[in-house]
């Protein structure tokens, strides 16, 4: 198989002692070629080529690979909603052990979200940077209800919705000082000097 590149100028192919002239004329729709006409030396006839039998297989992979993101996304998501309930029970009834299972356990699933930010908008993202930057350091175990609920409230009404907008993420960043977290702790301490 050979290969080239149609620059606005009429390209030239030789391919099994069949020369063929690639036209101008090429159709192109997102990068991939359609059709094309093309005219052998032998017969000097217009000949239309076309790709499209394999452009739907491709357009099939693709939407399976977004299907499974989304997927994903939204049981990362309801896994990080059904760990910060759990905290809070866990704070309810000052068990230690499991508030911190259930705290690493949401970290990990923030940072499986954050994995995925390329399917919501910018607010979205930065909400999820606050919220993993507040719990930056954190000692699960010491979590008061009221912490919980903070975070269980940003997850709710911020992360599991569909559009925010700034007021969301000032309003994210307002619950999160209130509950003694800082929204820039994983951001202004960088790694650390050991």
């Amino acid at each position: 198989m050979s290969y080239g590149i149609a620059t606005g100028e009429n390209l030239q192919n030789e391919h099994n002692d069949t020369s063929e002239l690639f036209l101008k004329n090429t159709n192109v729709h997102d990068g991939r070629c359609e059709t094309y006409d093309t005219i052998t030396k032998k017969s000097s006839r217009i000949v239309q080529k076309s790709n499209l039998k394999i452009m739907p297989q491709i357009i099939e992979i693709e939407e399976s690979i977004n299907t499974s993101k989304r997927y994903a996304f939204r049981e990362y998501l309801r896994i990080a909603l059904d760990d910060v309930k759990k905290m809070e029970e866990a704070a309810n009834e000052d068990d230690n052990m499991d508030l911190a299972i259930a705290g690493i356990s949401l970290k990990n699933n923030l940072q499986n979200l954050w994995k995925l930010r390329e399917l919501r908008k910018i607010e979205w993202q930065t909400i999820l940077n606050f919220l993993q930057s507040a719990l930056t350091q954190e000692d699960f175990e010491n979590f008061t209800i009221k912490q919980c609920s903070a975070i269980k409230n940003i997850i709710e009404n911020h992360l599991s919705v569909g559009e925010l907008s700034e007021y969301d993420v000032a309003r994210t960043k307002e619950i999160l000082r209130k509950n003694n977290f800082d929204p820039w702790l994983g951001i202004s301490t960088g790694p650390s000097q050991e």
